[in-house]
């Protein structure tokens, strides 16, 4: 079960704590933290806005469980057959279940691509048994965690931009930003420690506010919350955003990665080039125009 003190930012991600697994029940074990990434090109793949929706909408929660109540597993079982139940739904109850989510992300990182993270460390994110002798050599470690985070989070391996950053403002203690955060989350604002993590939840809203309406139906408690409400919110907040060019660092990307990311800018200088030979050379001949005495 996930405290909201078990949440916290890792670089440029979302680091959650795990006390318990299938693999140690009693919760004796490491507990390293499994890292989710935002998809700021994807509105309905990016975990941050999903986790920030769902702040907004509760802004009296308090720290403790971020799902309060009893039997989260029961009630997500009868969501989600709710959910295969509708008529617009095309695939039916006998095709997915509450495992379906775990298997499909696993058998997405292991085959969806031919560049994608170590077995094992889909093993551990699942909380899988590597088996007596694999787990005594075979540990966590965090590149290989947050490769796979990548990956779950919808970015595209093979692209310079699986690299991308998730939106963050550039100054996030900036005073403005604060007050927002203060109006948009009155309790959990009090908990410097979520603060970071409040951010990058805003952030994500703004980022995404013109999806969510196209998204979500307009009578989504989303649009009743301060941030939609106030109608000079979402513009004060995205002029203070950045997604690339930053002091952030994109964490443990693979090496050809980088590659793309340089190939990148360097096609988007030799396209530039092209512009500054053509204004240099209008330039150089109005120049040897006015000089021989030529109207131009």
């Amino acid at each position: 079960m996930i405290h909201l003190d078990h949440i916290s930012v890792r670089s440029n991600a979302i680091g959650i704590v795990f006390c318990k697994w299938k693999t140690d029940q009693s919760g004796t074990k490491r507990r390293n933290p499994r890292h989710i990434y935002s998809n700021p090109m994807e509105a309905q793949s990016c975990v941050f806005l999903a986790i920030a929706i769902y702040l907004v909408c509760h802004p009296q929660l308090s720290m403790g469980k971020l799902l309060p109540g009893a039997a989260q597993k029961d009630r997500f079982g009868k969501q989600l057959a709710k959910l295969l139940s509708h008529p617009e739904t095309t695939c039916g109850r006998s095709e997915y279940g509450t495992h379906s989510i775990r298997k499909g992300a696993a058998t997405f990182a292991c085959s969806g691509s031919t560049g994608g993270p170590s077995i094992v460390s889909v093993y551990l994110r699942c909380g899988w048994s590597l088996g007596n002798v694999l787990e005594r050599y075979m540990h966590y470690e965090g590149a290989g965690d947050q490769i796979l985070g990548r990956v779950m989070a919808g970015l595209p391996i093979n692209d310079a931009s699986f690299a991308i950053l998730p939106p963050h403002f550039k100054m996030p203690f900036d005073s403005d930003v604060s007050s927002v955060i203060n109006k948009v989350f009155p309790s959990l604002s009090r908990v410097p420690a979520l603060h970071s993590v409040l951010a990058f939840c805003l952030s994500s809203l703004a980022h995404h506010a013109q999806a969510l309406e196209m998204l979500i139906p307009k009578s989504h408690p989303i649009f009743y919350s301060r941030v939609f409400t106030d109608v000079d919110m979402v513009p004060m907040l995205k002029a203070r955003l950045v997604t690339q060019d930053s002091v952030l660092p994109a964490t443990r990307i693979p090496p050809y990665v980088g590659l793309h990311k340089e190939l990148a800018r360097a096609t988007t200088e030799m396209r530039s080039i092209l512009n500054e030979v053509i204004r240099g050379v209008d330039a150089h001949l109005e120049t040897k125009g006015v000089t021989a005495g030529n109207l131009t």
